[in-house]
């Protein structure tokens, strides 16, 4: 028998369980399953096994793992090569990075903190030329950071926040890219987890909800009110063509 759509909500918590998390991001869409969820359901949501950003599921995910554990005042680096230590691969580019991530370790270790980090490796389509985006948790002294950087140039800036908190920089290391781009990171981050809840809303309500425009002032007010202690900052409407249903993508932030 046929079993006749609904609508599931996910919501992906960034940050510690069992607490209000600073960013939430809510995925609303068309779901066929027998079994319903009526009740919220917890669960940790899982890492891509490809550690690239070539498909929507892996950019979201290291765009989650970012707001779960980086904030205002932690730090931003650039590290780029100069001729003479110019990787030939990513690969190569990669065991540099890391090198140079253990000798960091060291420093903070001897600091009594822990060095946690996220790093992206970008490759040019045109020139070819690879660098390297680092966050790492704040610690020991930025000018001591740039030093341990031996092939190039390093650049450290302290993340800056405005009313979409730290997303910018996430939005900017997950954005699409002309080249190749893959990203690691340090074990015992927070992982962002899941809720996932059934019949919230009628195919009437989110068709209505995602025919308006997305940055209107009654869409915000709707979604505010269905997550009072969030405050909406981006909103996307899907349309599937094939089932002719829409899906609705939110990013929402704790408000201070």
């Amino acid at each position: 028998m046929k079993q006749k759509p609904f609508i599931r909500q996910k919501v992906i918590h960034c940050g510690k369980q069992n607490r209000k998390t600073d960013y939430i991001e809510v995925d609303i869409f068309p779901y066929t399953e027998t079994d319903r969820r009526r009740r919220k359901r917890k669960e940790n949501l899982s890492p891509p096994k490809q550690q690239n950003l070539n498909d929507k599921n892996a950019r979201r995910y290291l765009g989650q793992l970012i707001k779960s554990n980086f904030e205002k005042d932690d730090l931003h680096l650039l590290l780029s090569y100069d001729r003479k230590n110019m990787p030939a691969t990513i690969e190569e580019a990669e065991h540099y990075v890391q090198l140079y991530l253990r000798r960091l370790k060291t420093r903070y270790k001897k600091a009594g903190l822990k060095l946690q980090y996220v790093f992206v490796t970008e490759q040019g389509k045109r020139n070819g030329r690879i660098h390297h985006h680092v966050l790492i948790k704040r610690g020991i002294d930025r000018d001591e950071i740039e030093k341990c950087w031996k092939l190039g140039f390093a650049d450290a800036r302290r993340l800056q926040e405005n009313e979409r908190g730290i997303e910018q920089i996430a939005n900017y290391l997950q954005k699409e890219s002309a080249g190749k781009k893959r990203w690691k990171s340090s074990q015992g981050l927070i992982r962002p987890w899941v809720t996932t809840s059934d019949d919230k809303y009628s195919r009437r309500m989110i068709d209505k909800m995602a025919n308006m425009p997305p940055d209107c002032e009654e869409v915000k007010t709707f979604w505010e009110r269905k997550f009072p202690d969030y405050a909406l900052y981006e909103c996307q409407n899907y349309f599937n063509k094939e089932t002719a249903r829409w899906s609705i993508y939110l990013k929402m932030r704790l408000r201070r």
